[in-house]
């Protein structure tokens, strides 16, 4: 920070036997202690004598450390040439002497930033030196740096706001006219709205809005006009166009902002009306659908956050309503707590969609039931979202799940046999060695083959999980090469 001072000269006062003759040692010292923050009083080779503080900021005693030490050692690094100068200027004879910052160590907390001036009275040996605080300077030029900003992180908010407004209201497939609701002419208009009009946008910027309508329907477009601006609420009306024989719907909303008014005008044909009726009953069928099927669906957050959840997954969850449901994590009731449902997320952000993946629904009565699920990513503007669709796992399934699951026993019946034969030591380390390939094996099938995720559900880092797909044999070729 610069100093606020460069230069000064001291002009003595005219009579200053007859002003400040009264004056005793203690007054002057009384004067010099109120009239700046810090004064320090020193000897000729710079050694603090004494202090005196003033102001209304104290330094908290931070002066009283400085008695007995050189003026240099009281200051930063960078000060020290700074304090020969003012020692230097004290003793100028030609009176010009110059305001000088230094910094001040003050231990853990910030530097203590002082403006000081030093002065050497005629017939004395001592040197003053006298200082202002300028901290509140600093602390003023922070919060001015602070709300700079913040001022341009708006700015930046703003500008970014407008440019997806732009992209939006150039792109989007509905004809758009901003309209100044006073006078009614046309402020901006979108590429959908000038070929609905077969026109320019350029060419309609500026011109009354009732220019583009037959004359019939201008008492109808003011009707609608006045009674949005007068209720705020949206309406439409069906006018004919001025430039061709064919009518649309005009549908106006008051846009309101601080002090400022405009209005949103759509315009609709009736192939658009068609198409928006259309696919607002293609969305009703299949929300229906969703909501209808025997199949439990769930959607998440990327937290794996309950958002919505069909009547079939609150059946198969055993949850009497969906608002007991929303907000909690899935895995409270779909596959082991912090394990499948990480790994569908992962599988999900990588890939997008995971199909036939196994696992189980934890119900509070009768035990888990086993299930098989598919699984995409919705992606949303807000952050992504994860689709569930869930199904129950048909006898025919468990029955094949079954004979794989009895051919464990088989296996440890085999090494039954082995009992005094081989040493209790081997014959356990066999065991193992078959539990933990047939669990690899099980990560492997869950996860699709994706190595990552089975590491992960296994609680193995990958290079642990690859040595032991090595030792067990389960590396096809690609992975050898």
């Amino acid at each position: 920070m610069n100093p606020i001072a460069t230069h000064t000269t001291l002009i003595p006062f005219k009579s200053h036997q007859h002003a400040l003759g009264e004056l005793g040692e203690e007054s002057v010292a009384e004067i010099l202690g109120a009239s700046q923050d810090v004064t320090l009083l020193l000897n000729q080779d710079g050694t603090i004598i004494d202090v005196a503080y003033g102001g209304d900021r104290p330094l908290n005693g931070l002066g009283d450390e400085w008695l007995g030490k050189p003026w240099r050692d009281t200051v930063t690094s960078e000060c020290y040439e700074k304090i020969e100068k003012l020692l230097g200027d004290a003793a100028s004879a030609n009176g010009k002497r110059r305001w000088r910052q230094v910094n001040h160590p003050n231990g853990q907390l910030a530097d203590v930033p002082i403006l000081y001036l030093a002065v050497q009275p005629r017939d004395s040996e001592l040197i003053i030196a006298v200082g202002k605080d300028l901290r509140p300077i600093s602390d003023m030029q922070q919060q001015l740096m602070d709300m700079q900003h913040s001022i341009e992180n708006e700015y930046v908010r703003l500008q970014q706001a407008e440019t997806r407004y732009r992209v939006l209201f150039q792109h989007t497939g509905e004809a758009i006219l901003i309209t100044d609701p006073s006078s009614s002419r046309v402020l901006e208009a979108n590429p959908a709205a000038a070929t609905l009009l077969n026109t320019k946008p350029a060419k309609l910027v500026g011109r009354a809005l009732h220019q583009h309508f037959a004359e019939d329907t201008h008492a109808l477009v003011n009707e609608v006009l006045a009674s949005v601006r007068a209720t705020g609420k949206e309406d439409r009306v069906r006018v004919a166009l001025a430039s061709e024989d064919r009518e649309l719907w005009l549908s106006a909303t008051l846009l309101q902002r601080d002090n400022s008014r405009l209005l949103m005008l759509r315009l609709i044909s009736d192939d658009q009306a068609r198409q928006n009726a259309l696919h607002a009953e293609h969305e009703h069928r299949l929300l229906a659908l969703v909501e209808h099927t025997s199949d439990g669906v769930v959607t998440t957050d990327e937290g794996g956050l309950v958002k919505a959840a069909n009547a079939a997954f609150l059946e198969m969850c055993q949850v009497a309503s969906e608002p007991q449901m929303l907000g909690q994590p899935l895995d409270t009731w779909l596959g082991r707590p912090g394990v499948d449902v990480n790994v569908l997320r992962k599988n999900l952000t990588q890939r997008g969609q995971v199909r036939q993946f196994q696992t189980l629904v934890n119900v509070e009565y009768g035990g888990p039931v086993d299930v098989e699920l598919s699984a995409a990513l919705l992606p949303h503007d807000a952050g992504n979202e994860f689709g569930y669709i869930v199904r129950r796992v048909s006898r025919a399934q468990e029955s094949r799940r079954q004979v794989a699951d009895d051919a464990l026993p088989q296996s440890m019946e085999q090494m039954t046999d082995l009992v005094g034969r081989v040493p209790l030591k081997d014959l356990v380390r066999e065991t193992t060695d078959i539990l933990e390939k047939l669990c690899i094996q099980a990560a492997l099938k869950l996860t699709d083959n994706n190595r990552a995720s089975a590491a992960d559900m296994l609680g193995l880092s990958r290079q642990s999980l690859y040595v032991k797909l090595r030792r067990f044999g389960l590396q096809s070729d690609e992975d050898e090469e």
